[in-house]
């Protein structure tokens, strides 16, 4: 943990200048060593309103102006300090954001939308499909589902038959979703999708947060 915390430290640094009034370098010594520490991470949900903003260590000083997040964002908790939690947020291009922020400003109460069965994972990946036009049409194709106790993995897969055409023996995936069962949060390896975020490699086949 204290590796993750000092390449947070060095990350940030590079971004934004903390006030010379504080030394922000021996602050983030005392939470590296006074700090509550949460080794699986405890997921948070942004609260307040407008920006909450980076900082480098626990203290209102070490702010960095450039970096923040914002209502309703999810990331991950891994200590605690001087009212700030030290937090990991994935974006939505799959980089990874570390560094202090308010404590007050995040919650546990993700007011989850659990998805209960097969076919609310589906209907929540066709609407997704549709509302951000991955595909033209859902006409001709076919929803191939694998469960496990945490997700519902899902592949759109091509339909071929006389009224679709093609080949009847195949199925050409066109889309892979990740459903979680817990929170209903979803991710696609969608290339289009990683390319319209800025993915640094689309063609990796990383699972992208999607809405």
């Amino acid at each position: 943990m204290k590796k993750i915390i000092f390449s947070a430290l060095v990350t940030l640094s590079c971004i934004g200048t903390a006030n010379a009034a504080v030394d922000c370098e021996a602050v983030q010594d005392r939470a590296d060593n006074e700090g509550k520490f949460f080794e699986q991470g405890v997921t948070k949900k942004v609260v307040q309103q407008g920006r909450l903003y980076f900082h480098t260590a626990p203290h209102s000083e070490c702010k960095t102006p450039k970096v923040f997040i914002i209502k309703n964002d999810l990331a991950k908790t891994y200590v605690h300090y001087n009212g700030y939690d030290f937090i990991i947020y994935r974006t939505k291009a799959g980089h990874d954001v570390s560094g202090w922020v308010k404590a007050n400003a995040l919650s546990t109460d993700l007011k989850a939308n659990p998805i209960t069965s097969e076919e609310a994972a589906i209907k929540a990946v066709e609407k997704s499909v549709m509302k951000h036009k991955l595909l033209s049409s859902l006409d001709c194709t076919g929803f191939y589902v694998q469960e496990d106790k945490e997700t519902y993995e899902i592949d759109i897969r091509e339909v071929h038959n006389k009224r679709c055409g093609g080949d009847e023996a195949t199925a050409t995936r066109l889309l892979s979703y990740t459903v979680n069962k817990k929170t209903g949060e979803m991710c696609t390896s969608s290339m289009e999708w990683a390319q319209r975020i800025g993915a640094e490699d689309p063609t990796d086949f990383t699972c992208r947060p999607i809405d």
